[in-house]
C-alpha cells in the first residue's frame, strides 16, 4: 500500500482549540527563527473574529491554517505544515476544510476572501494558467520585498554616531497621519497591504492605532516590531517614496525606535515592502554602518496580495 496515500487517509481536519497550542508550535520554526507564531498564537486561539483548523495525525498537530474576519472580507493566513508531511496533499485539505467551515460562520466575509503571499511557484502557476472572472486566484497587487538582517549592537552604534536628517524625519501625530492620508489618497484606494495585512480605504484610519508610522517627505513608512526566537522582527511598509533620500529618512527613523526597543536583544531582522518600481539598493539604508546580510525572506523578490475565488468550494 502506498505510504503517502495512507498517511493522508488517516489525517482528521477540525477546528483548532487552545490546547492544540503546543502541538501547533510543535509544527516546526520556520524563516530561520524570524516566525511570527509565538508571538501571535494566543490571539489566533481566542479571538471571535478569527477561525483556525488543524490537521492532526496519530495525535500529533501537522499542520496549521487561520481565516481571519474581517467587514468586508475574510483573509486567509498562517497556513503551515510539518517537514516530515509535506508533499501528502495536507495544505490543500486543510484550506478545504478551513473554507467550508468559515462559509458556515461568516457567508458574508467569505464573498471576498484575500491571502498576503509571497511570490511563490504554487500562486504564480495558478495565476499565469487561470483567466477570466472564474480564477481561482487573482493578483490585486505586487510590492517589491527586501529582506535584511543585522544585529543590536550596530544599531545603537549609528544611531549614537548619528545625527543627521533630523529636520526632515517627523514622527506622526495621530493629526498629521490623517492628513496625510487624505492628501496622498491614491496611495491608499481599493485593497492594499500594510505589514502583511491587508486593509482598504475604509479602514486606513485604523492603521494608526496598529502600527508606528514616520513622515518623511511624500512617504510615509508605517512598521511593527515584535520579538522572535530569533531576535527581533522588523516589518516596513514604505508608501509614496520618491527618491533614495525618502527612504534614508525613514530608515534612520525606524532604526531609532529599533534601537530604543526593550526587547532589543541580539539579531535584527528588517523585512521592507516599497512599490514594485523603485530602484533600491542596501546602500539606500546606511549599509556601510550596519553590515546588512541577506535576511530570512532574501530568496523572496515580490510579496503579493491575492485574491481567492471560493465560489467553487465545498
Amino acid at each position: 500500500m502506498n505510504t503517502i496515500a495512507l498517511m493522508a487517509s488517516d489525517v482528521i481536519y477540525r477546528e483548532a482549540c487552545l490546547k492544540d497550542k503546543a502541538g501547533i508550535l510543535d509544527i516546526g520554526e520556520m524563516y530561520n527563527g524570524m516566525d511570527y507564531m509565538r508571538k501571535r498564537i494566543d490571539k489566533l486561539l481566542t479571538d471571535d473574529d478569527i477561525l483556525c483548523c488543524v490537521a492532526e495525525c496519530d495525535g500529533k498537530i501537522v499542520g496549521f491554517i487561520s481565516m481571519h474576519f474581517k467587514e468586508k472580507c475574510a483573509v486567509k493566513c498562517s497556513l503551515r505544515v510539518h517537514a516530515d508531511h509535506r508533499g501528502q496533499g495536507i495544505a490543500t485539505s486543510l484550506s478545504t476544510h478551513l473554507i467550508r467551515e468559515a462559509k458556515k460562520l461568516r457567508k458574508d466575509a467569505m464573498a471576498k476572501v484575500l491571502i498576503v503571499s509571497m511570490d511563490t511557484s504554487f500562486y504564480r502557476n495558478q495565476i499565469e494558467e487561470e483567466l477570466g472572472s472564474c480564477a481561482k486566484y487573482v493578483c490585486l497587487q505586487k510590492t517589491k520585498i527586501v529582506s535584511l538582517r543585522t544585529n543590536a549592537a550596530l544599531i545603537k552604534k549609528f544611531i549614537h554616531s548619528s545625527n543627521e536628517l533630523d529636520d526632515v524625519v517627523q514622527h506622526a501625530t495621530e493629526a498629521e497621519f490623517v492628513s496625510f492620508v487624505e492628501l496622498h489618497n491614491t496611495l491608499f484606494r481599493d485593497d492594499f497591504v500594510v505589514c502583511w495585512a491587508p486593509y482598504d480605504s475604509s479602514s486606513v484610519r485604523r492603521l494608526f492605532e496598529d502600527f508606528q508610522s514616520v513622515i518623511v517627505g511624500s512617504s510615509i513608512g508605517i512598521f511593527r516590531m515584535f520579538p522572535v526566537t530569533a531576535g527581533l522582527r522588523v516589518d516596513l511598509d514604505v508608501f509614496g517614496l520618491i527618491s533614495a533620500g525618502d527612504l534614508s529618512g525613514v530608515m534612520l527613523a525606524l532604526c531609532r525606535c529599533i534601537a530604543a526597543c526593550p526587547e532589543l536583544t541580539d539579531a535584527v531582522e528588517v523585512v521592507i515592502c516599497v512599490p514594485l518600481g523603485f530602484n533600491l539598493n542596501n546602500y539606500d539604508m546606511f549599509n556601510e554602518e550596519l553590515r546588512w546580510t541577506p535576511g530570512a525572506y532574501s530568496e523572496c523578490k515580490e510579496r503579493w496580495l491575492i485574491q481567492q475565488n471560493v465560489a467553487s468550494d465545498a
